[in-house]
């Protein structure tokens, strides 16, 4: 009976699914619109048309942020990719781990071979945090997860949900829980939302990574090239 009752409020939240999602296309139209038209006007009044422009720009990302696709990936998306491997959003007091999360990313050239120990762990901290203001500036609403293994921490992963895309910005692990099947089981989840959204999922890898490998394990293609990245996408079986 509760399997039915289930099956039943999600057949409810489908149905209203599509309407809806209309009606928000219709309103994010409405804000690109008068978006262009603000960024069209002549510098007349260079402060006010800033101040518009930017009040604008911040409601039609917060539009975004709470897109009915993008709300339902964030409800959806499984906590748990397997007995023992959790997710649950970040917080202030896991900027140490993230730290040391990223400080064992880099690789042999990416490293400071000259300095010191402790100079480097405070430089690799320093890039660390404009890499994380950087992500925050281009995606406000990005949802940032620490994989716990065990109530231990062991990897992250940064994701945004847009109306018309899933983008991996970023996913690790300590090095120690790399190569057991954690990274494809996290994909393959977010494949899953992709289906449910009927978006595709994007992301930018640096070529020839043991990332590239897996992304193209889980069927990613090429898309082009982003500097010194390329860029890789899935697109659900549906919208091909």
């Amino acid at each position: 009976m509760k399997a039915a009752a289930a099956e039943t409020g999600r057949g409810r939240v489908q149905y209203l699914a599509a309407p809806v999602a209309r009606l928000f296309r219709v309103v994010m139209a409405f804000f690109d619109m008068i978006h262009a038209v603000f960024l069209g006007l002549p510098a007349l009044f260079p402060h006010c048309r800033h101040r518009f422009v930017k009040r604008i720009a911040r409601a039609r990302a917060r539009m975004l942020s709470f897109s009915p696709t993008a709300t339902c990936a964030r409800t959806t998306m499984s906590t748990r990719t397997s007995r023992t491997i959790e997710m649950r959003p970040a917080e202030a007091a896991d900027q140490a781990f993230m730290e040391q999360l990223y400080a064992s990313t880099r690789t042999a050239e990416q490293r400071m071979g000259a300095c010191d120990a402790r100079t480097e762990a405070l430089l690799m901290a320093l890039q660390f945090r404009a890499r994380q203001t950087q992500l925050h500036a281009l995606y406000p609403y990005g949802d940032v997860a620490v994989i716990v293994e065990r109530e231990r921490p062991i990897g992250a992963l940064y994701v945004n949900y847009g109306a018309d895309e899933i983008r991996i910005l970023d996913i690790s692990l300590l090095p120690e829980c790399r190569n057991r099947g954690i990274g494809l089981g996290l994909l393959r989840s977010l494949q899953a939302q992709g289906v449910r959204m009927r978006v595709p999922v994007r992301l930018d890898v640096l070529p020839g990574s043991r990332a590239q490998r897996l992304f193209q394990r889980c069927g990613f293609t090429l898309n082009g090239a982003n500097g010194l990245f390329l860029c890789m996408e899935w697109t659900p079986p549906l919208l091909t």
